[in-house]
């Protein structure tokens, strides 16, 4: 976010580097209201070793009396915007700092799930080997009638496009309702660590974007195909899957 000089009814402020003394800051460009001018405004501030903004607004009290009121805001700090769209993934800080908890127990011990899927909010997080947030994408999942399931998962295949060996199986007979990557996620059975099967609610790509964020399928989990394309070289089998819901 750059700050610019703001203009607000003939209101101009200057923006101004303050460097350990006192600096003026002057507005200029004498306003006015009902054709009568208001009285020019000096700010005078002191600040150390910074470079600031000046930000103003210009707001009317009284449509009658003249009178007018100049609000200032110092900003010391620029933080990223938030991306509103999350289908390609966002490294934004602000976001990442809210992610959830990718610590799991299985067999006694901790460790990090290299995804955490909220259904709360429809996104997800994916996590280095430190169990740091990395990225987090929007994604689409199961509708009120057939929601996705939480709990713990494991990838136990990636599957390509046209699924060609998933014999008997819905992405068989349409494989372009699942996009370029099916990821399989089975059960696992935290005390012993081994999988015992799944629900069909697996990790894939989608042939309408404009689904992504909603809840809209039968419990699976879509991506953009992009994405999903990139998801399927950068996990393993046996890496761990949290669905979770944090609201």
């Amino acid at each position: 976010m750059r700050i610019m000089p703001l203009h607000i009814n003939n209101l101009q402020i200057q923006q101004s580097r303050l460097n350990n003394n006192f600096q003026t800051v002057q507005i200029s460009n004498q306003p006015s209201f009902g054709g009568k001018p208001c009285k020019q405004t000096v700010l005078t501030l002191l600040a150390s070793c910074l470079t600031v903004g000046v930000l103003a607004t210009n707001s009317f009290a009284n449509n009658n009396s003249g009178r007018y009121a100049d609000s200032f805001e110092l900003s010391t700090e620029v933080l990223q915007s938030p991306s509103n769209d999350l289908k390609k993934g966002s490294r934004s800080k602000v976001l990442l700092k809210n992610a959830p908890s990718p610590v799991i127990v299985i067999t006694g011990k901790k460790v990090n799930a290299r995804i955490v899927i909220d259904i709360s909010t429809n996104r997800l997080y994916k996590y280095n080997e430190l169990g740091k947030a990395e990225v987090v994408y929007s994604v689409a999942t199961g509708k009120s009638s057939t929601p996705t399931k939480t709990g713990i998962r494991k990838v136990s295949d990636i599957e390509d496009y046209p699924y060609a060996t998933a014999y008997g199986t819905k992405r068989k007979k349409n494989p372009k309702d699942y996009g370029p990557h099916v990821i399989r996620l089975d059960y696992v059975n935290t005390q012993t660590g081994k999988i015992y099967g799944n629900n069909g609610q697996f990790l894939h790509g989608n042939k309408n974007a404009s689904t992504i964020g909603m809840y809209v399928s039968k419990g699976c989990i879509r991506m953009d195909n992009e994405v999903i394309k990139q998801m399927a070289k950068e996990l393993q089998k046996g890496d761990y899957v949290l669905i979770t819901r944090t609201k």
